[in-house]
């Protein structure tokens, strides 16, 4: 039976429910378009800054601020809308669900953008599942540089479907504001077709990235590790036919090639720390072993730096653990700027605790980066809710020795950060292989 649908008044208002990255650029383009836009997330300095001056949008659609966006922390203070998008991690999607089920009307759309499955099992939970469209991103990448400010890369499409299949007016519409706003956008009679190729693209790639501790390319160009994520790609690709899915293609192996192609260089999000972008302990865990067995067959030198934020509890004592994040978010940020050699990795190891490996670097280039690293980190001024901030941080510095093992290896470099921290922090000590220098 069709669905009866009067297209709303223009412009329609629009909330976005979930500000991360994704969500922020989704926001800001449909402002840019003209709608009446609102976003609701529960970190409260970047919905206090997109309130007090506006959201910054940086990358691929150039550098400017957009003011005409209302900002709160619930989305019952958001009140209802035309359209609700949900853009938040998969795990949120049922909360989400929850909140928009007590503010919307029987005419209100809700469209979540999600990879993976089970968005609408999640949904439907909540709400009768009548007024529900399922989108998934192609070819979208997205981070938060600062509370208020977001940057993008090239956003290849928007895929937007009926939740129970069909074209329908509505569909169409939800279509068109994409478009109107800026996105490359396609209405699918069959979205769950889409969710399912992209879907086991992610199967493809994501567990064996993350196991292999490599990129979508390096995946590929090794011969064994292509054959593993070939094999997650066929099983995912049967369980999806037996689940009665109507793919679009005939050589699952070709589009999945095809899919690796396009994206050589990205990296999973398994292998990343969720919240400052770093690669995780795991990650570091995995690439530390492997860089120790290449010293062994090279020779070529290697230095890891192990460093604290100091002071950090302090800072979430002070200022609250929201500013904290923050502070770790940026403290990545200039790592990467300092330490941007396409070899170099950035890892979060623990709370405020990161560790830099540096391969074919010596230690006394590795000395040169650490002094660059610390003057830039001394240098900012982060200034939330009319607060200024500034931080440091302590280093170890440690070049892997002929025959040492990754546990001494480790040991020697937090034996030297922890002597930067006892004798009066914000410096850097070298160990090589004892405690040799120190400097602030």
């Amino acid at each position: 039976m069709p669905i009866l649908f009067e297209a709303p008044e223009t412009p329609p208002k629009i909330v976005v429910v979930g500000a991360g990255a994704m969500g922020s650029i989704y926001a800001g383009f449909f402002a840019e378009a003209g709608y009446r836009v609102s976003v609701v997330d529960i970190w409260a300095e970047h919905i206090s800054a997109i309130a007090t001056v506006g959201l910054r949008l940086e990358g691929a659609s150039g550098d400017r601020v957009v003011t005409d966006i209302q900002a709160f922390g619930t989305v019952e203070e958001a009140g209802p809308s035309d359209l609700f998008v949900i853009a938040t991690k998969a795990n949120g999607v049922g909360q989400a669900a929850a909140s928009i089920a007590k503010v919307m009307t029987p005419k209100s759309l809700v469209l979540t953008i999600q990879n993976g499955l089970g968005a609408g099992n999640r949904i439907a939970q909540h709400m009768k599942t009548d007024n529900v469209l399922l989108g998934v991103a192609e070819g979208f990448g997205a981070s938060i540089k600062a509370p208020g400010h977001v940057h993008h890369n090239a956003m290849r499409l928007i895929r937007i479907g009926e939740l129970n299949g069909g074209e329908t007016a509505r569909l169409k519409w939800v279509e068109m504001i994409w478009q109107n706003a800026g996105f490359s956008a396609k209405a699918f009679a069959d979205i769950h077709q889409l969710i399912w190729e992209k879907f086991i693209c992610n199967v493809m790639c994501s567990a064996p990235c993350a196991a292999f501790e490599c990129n979508i390319g390096e995946l590929f160009a090794d011969k064994d590790r292509r054959q593993v994520a070939l094999g997650c790609l066929i099983e995912a690709h049967e369980i999806g036919i037996a689940k009665g899915i109507h793919f679009s293609f005939d050589d699952v192996l070709a589009y999945g090639a095809k899919f690796a192609e396009l994206m050589p260089n990205a990296n999973p999000s398994m292998r990343l720390d969720h919240l400052t972008q770093a690669f995780n302990r795991k990650s570091f865990d995995e690439q530390i072993r492997q860089q120790r067995s290449l010293h062994h067959l090279s020779k070529k030198p290697i230095c890891m730096i192990a460093l604290d934020i100091d002071h950090f509890k302090n800072i979430n004592d002070s200022y609250g653990h929201q500013t904290g994040d923050l502070i770790l978010i940026e403290c990545v940020r200039l790592l990467k700027e300092v330490f941007s050699r396409e070899s170099d990795f950035v890892a979060r190891v623990g709370g405020e605790e990161f560790a830099v490996l540096l391969p074919e670097c010596r230690f006394d280039h590795a000395l040169k980066k650490a002094d660059q690293a610390m003057d830039r980190i001394r240098g900012e001024t982060f200034v939330v809710d009319d607060v200024k901030i500034k931080f440091t941080v302590s280093m170890g510095i440690a070049e892997l020795c002929e025959n040492e093992v990754v546990e001494t290896w480790m040991k020697r470099a937090d034996q030297a950060l922890y002597h930067s921290k006892s004798t009066g922090r914000n410096k850097y000590t070298l160990a090589e292989p004892g405690l040799r220098k120190a400097a602030a």
